[in-house]
């Protein structure tokens, strides 16, 4: 599908630097279910999935899958380049064969919900492990970022161009879909907004027209506000959270017409839809995943846009006040740092798509750990209630569970 490409490739999935997480077309190409094994604990099988679910109008979902789950400093690193430590991580294979699970979230019913972007389906998962899908009633619509909303529900975009639209979920399986106004917009992440709506990016393949801060009520009402434009180029919004001023936080990457990456920036958004932008300092960098950090100040993943193929770590890790001031920690890592997350321990957590989950302290300090399937692409990132890190893995086909107080000091060499 053309669009896809051209949108995992600047909002989502993976590469080795280069754009922010480029050329998805590859990992949907080659998706594959992993088995469950360990690179510290065996990893193990969840119970059966679970069942039953209602519909939702206006748009009725189907009934779940019943279907059962298998078997301004540098920052020192822990581990040399190309070692991650170990850790207690444990890998849950998701039903639906190659449904490529990317964005994940910590539901309020305390599971996890998670996007499957080839299998069309919203999952959940229990802290246990069962599994139970849902599938999107739009065929190919391809799921990808999911956010737990202010009314306890879920909300996905469903971001092709032909379908244009965001779901809701609620936590019994009911589903509703809301068409965007603006025409092949592509709708990305969300995130739950400090007024009781849900915010979301909107990234038109073609046109600064459909380059806007989306905005949508618990009641369905889409409100859309436009992205400055730089100078040079166009601005697409790529990822979103609420900061801890009550506005909006914006990743935002800078695209010549070719549509490839020359920058970026962070966006600060008030619930008017007013914006500020600070652009980052290097015109190679395109921010990633944002998340708010537990020291007052948002954290971002970013990697350059210039070295495709480089055999030079280019990733990092930034952090930027409410103010505009910011610090940037280089990750030792070829392969793209993805998505990141607040952890239980007070410090800030990624997913390494190199077979690795990082952590970085609000110092700077950066640890990698090892997964069992290093070949499985981790991707989403969340808490999840049980004080876990869980993860999704869209090549590996599974959602991982690490635990922060099982990690050691033991290196595991992992193949970049």
């Amino acid at each position: 599908m053309a669009d896809r490409s051209a949108r995992k490739r600047r909002q989502g999935t993976f590469a080795l630097s280069g754009g922010f997480l480029l050329a998805a077309s590859a990992f949907m190409a080659s998706c594959s279910s992993s088995g469950g094994s360990s690179a510290s604990v065996p990893a193990s099988s969840p119970s059966a999935a679970a069942s039953s679910a209602a519909s939702a109008s206006p748009s009725p979902s189907p009934s779940p899958s019943p279907s059962p789950s298998p078997s301004p400093s540098a920052a020192p690193t822990s581990a040399p380049f190309g070692i991650c430590l170990s850790a207690a991580v444990t890998e849950f294979p998701v039903p639906t064969a190659n449904s490529a699970p990317l964005g994940i979230a910590a539901g309020p019913d305390g599971a996890l919900w998670f996007g499957e972007s080839t299998g069309n389906n919203i999952g959940r998962i229990t802290t246990s492990g069962a599994i139970t899908e849902y599938p999107v009633p739009t065929a190919h619509s391809e799921p990808s970022f999911i956010a737990s909303g202010p009314d306890g529900a879920l909300w996905f975009d469903e971001g092709v161009s032909t379908v244009n639209q965001i779901g809701r979920i609620t936590t019994g399986g009911g589903i509703t879909e809301y068409p965007v106004p603006t025409t092949g917009s592509l709708p990305g992440a969300l995130a739950a907004g400090p007024d009781g709506a849900v915010w979301f990016a909107e990234e038109h393949l073609t046109s600064a027209s459909g380059n806007e801060f989306g905005r949508i009520a618990t009641g369905g009402t889409i409100t859309e506000y436009p992205v400055p434009e730089p100078s040079a180029g166009r601005d697409t919004p790529l990822f979103v959270v609420t900061g801890p001023d009550r506005n909006l936080w914006y990743t935002v990457g800078t695209y010549d017409a070719s549509n490839y990456p020359t920058g970026g920036a962070i966006a600060q958004v008030t619930t008017a839809g007013a914006a500020t932008e600070y652009p980052l300092p290097a015109a190679t960098l395109i921010p990633g995943p944002i998340v708010t950090g537990p020291d007052g100040a948002l954290w971002f993943t970013g990697a350059p846009s210039h070295d495709i193929g480089s055999t030079t770590p280019g990733n990092l890790v930034g952090r930027i006040t409410t103010g505009g001031s910011l610090t940037e920690y280089p990750v030792a890592s070829l392969a793209t740092i993805g998505f990141i997350t607040l952890g239980p321990d007070g410090a800030l957590w990624f997913t390494d798509t190199g077979g690795c989950i990082g952590r970085i302290t609000t110092s700077g300090a950066v640890t990698e750990y090892a997964i069992p399937t290093t070949s499985g692409a981790p991707f989403g990132i969340t808490t999840g209630p049980d004080g876990a890190i869980w993860f999704t893995e869209a090549d590996g086909n599974a959602i991982g569970r690490l635990v922060p107080s099982g990690a050691s000091s033991t290196s595991h060499a992992v193949s970049r």
